[in-house]
């Protein structure tokens, strides 16, 4: 239940929620679209990497260590509950904007990294969820065939 409580609380802290992204004063590469992400990702896969490209994932980095400090000051100060733990790669946070973008060109790299931010939000809960129903000792009910 903390954890949950948690994540709301950072949910409403951090612009989860899209009346307060439409407010909130967003600098730097992160108003870049992410059609500009694809085109110059594109590059980096190629062995390339431009400076654009570089700007724009420092930028994500600083916005998710961010987001990642709000939650661990002010909703979890358990390391164990920390929203980006070291369960996420670099190069999975990467991808995960990479396919947000490819699906949202005209979004920004602000909305991308957003979406990225519930994501993992929603990993967080359902790992709370299966902790707390399903301890360690038992596992989860097996799925009933699908009758058709």
């Amino acid at each position: 239940m903390k954890l949950s409580l948690s994540i709301v609380a950072l949910a409403l802290l951090t612009g989860a929620t899209g009346a307060h992204a439409q407010r909130a004063l967003v600098m730097g590469d992160g108003n870049e679209l992410c059609a500009t992400w694809i085109k110059e990702s594109a590059s980096a896969r190629n062995g390339v990497a431009s400076t654009k490209y570089i700007g724009m994932a420092a930028w994500v980095s600083g916005y998710l260590s961010g987001v990642n400090s709000t939650y661990a000051t002010l909703a979890a100060p358990d390391p164990e509950d920390l929203l980006l733990e070291s369960r996420v790669t670099p190069q999975e946070i990467l991808e995960k904007i990479g396919d947000y973008c490819a699906a949202n060109p005209g979004a920004t790299l602000f909305r991308a990294g957003d979406a990225l931010v519930v994501s993992l939000q929603n990993r967080l809960l359902r790992r709370e969820f299966l902790q707390r129903h399903y301890p360690r000792d038992t596992a989860p009910p097996a799925r009933a065939p699908n009758k058709r």
